[in-house]
């Protein structure tokens, strides 16, 4: 017996297989949990083994799968029980909740919390007509120019845009430009805006590990943001300049969504490649909403050659939606 769904096709002895890792998976969910953070912590302090034995041990994690049960259990509506673990999460990442746009008792599930809406104004958005502002809160890990078409992960170490991206058409014109790497913390905001006025032109999706994308990891673990899961959103300002925002799953993010196509989700038990380019592109003004992490990651920016001139930022800066990083040459 064969299952197919929008292109994708699986046996039925494949989706009892998977189902039957996600019972066993959640029969011993506070194990794996406590096992992975325990390797991490492990991992930290000997660092001389670090880059010898992180990838075999994290890779023989189902990260995957973690990530799906994680979503899962996010979306659960736990009640009462709810507000007390909204109150400690909030507390240990030191969580402005007065931001929020709704009180702890509204959420109804802990992603309802973890992918919050703020009140209105709880973010300037700059309005010079050349500036580009940052699209999530977070902090910058590193920026620069694209030569030879590589981005910059850590100490001179990264991600090739052949690997990065998907779509021939657009990777060569992103060669020579320049990119800015922003990672949400769990204290951040996780909804992704527009930096600049554009049109939305298309996406890709590219199905791939979960790694964690904490420093830890980016300084470990080669060419990370190439072997994450990726979902990217095209878009070209009104005078033809493309950029792109490349959203990076990592453990535990239950899914990545956008604002455009709502049946465009992440991280599902089967995923395949997929792309599309719009007819007519989807307007979007700066600052206006356009995804959203359930449960964080990281953001990368991606300019063409000669279209952005960057700010006065440093590595390590942490930066709010809607704040002035960079201009239009």
């Amino acid at each position: 017996m064969v299952f197919v769904e929008t292109g994708h096709a699986w046996n039925l002895k494949e989706l009892l297989y998977e189902l039957s890792l996600c019972k066993l998976l959640f029969s011993r969910l506070p194990i794996v949990i406590y096992s992975h953070s325990l390797i991490m912590e492990n991992l930290k302090k000997n660092k001389s083994l670090s880059m010898k034995f992180i990838v075999p041990i994290v890779s023989a994690i189902p990260l995957r799968l973690i990530s799906r049960c994680a979503g899962g259990l996010a979306n659960v509506r736990a009640g009462k029980l709810l507000q007390p673990i909204i109150r400690f999460f909030s507390k240990k990442y030191n969580i402005e909740l007065s931001e929020a746009e709704l009180h702890i008792p509204d959420f109804k599930t802990f992603n309802e919390f973890f992918d919050r809406k703020l009140k209105k104004n709880s973010r300037t958005v700059d309005t010079g007509l050349k500036s580009i502002v940052s699209p999530v809160d977070g902090t910058i890990l590193s920026f620069g120019s694209l030569k030879e078409g590589l981005v910059i992960e850590t100490k001179g170490t990264g991600s090739r845009l052949d690997d990065l991206l998907s779509m021939p058409g657009f990777k060569k014109r992103f060669i020579d430009g320049d990119f800015l790497v922003i990672y949400l913390s769990p204290r951040d905001y996780h909804r992704i805006h527009s930096p600049l006025n554009a049109n939305i032109i298309g996406y890709s999706h590219i199905p791939g590990r979960l790694y964690p994308v904490n420093s830890f990891a980016v300084n470990n673990i080669d060419r990370l943001f190439s072997k994450n899961e990726r979902l990217i959103t095209y878009m070209e300002t009104d005078k033809n300049k493309l950029f792109a925002l490349v959203k990076v799953g990592a453990t535990n993010v239950g899914s990545i969504r956008v604002t455009y196509d709502e049946t465009l989700k992440t991280n599902k038990i089967f995923s395949r490649k997929s792309k599309e380019i719009f007819m007519k592109g989807i307007p979007v003004k700066k600052g206006d909403e356009i995804a959203w992490f359930e449960l964080g990651s990281t953001v990368i920016l991606l300019f063409e050659k000669n279209m952005v001139q960057l700010g006065k930022i440093n590595s390590g800066d942490r930066v709010l939606m809607g704040k002035a990083i960079a201009a239009l040459k």
